[in-house]
């Protein structure tokens, strides 16, 4: 399970946009999926500095996220930080591919509501 969240941690992060709270406040209302070999785990930001990841197995993960220089840092409930490189955004609608840093990649989907 923690290979998952991290793979999906990744994957999240890496479509997370430019270096500022302003890029990630145009997520909330909105649900980030990363799809891997794994499956497709969803995210959902919110304003109060807190996220869900709903992994395929269902069972939700919480924690809080952070916005820490050029880099977006997710604190899952009960585990260690971990934080990522920022790149560029996108918006609702888009599709696109990451790497995991495991030799795989995943697909990151930013779509409309929750």
């Amino acid at each position: 399970m923690k290979r998952l969240i991290v793979s999906a941690l990744v994957a999240c992060a890496a479509m997370s946009g430019a270096a500022s709270a302003e890029t990630i406040e145009s997520w909330f209302g909105y649900t980030l999926t990363v799809t891997d070999a794994n499956g497709a785990s969803r995210f959902h930001f919110n304003e109060d500095g807190s996220y869900t990841m709903i992994p395929a197995s269902g069972a939700s993960v919480s924690g809080a996220w952070a916005v820490q220089g050029a880099q977006i840092c997710l604190t899952p409930v009960g585990q260690a930080q971990a934080c990522y490189p920022l790149e560029a955004g996108h918006a609702v609608g888009d599709a696109w591919t990451v790497a995991t840093g495991e030799g795989q990649s995943a697909t990151v989907a930013l779509s409309a509501g929750r």
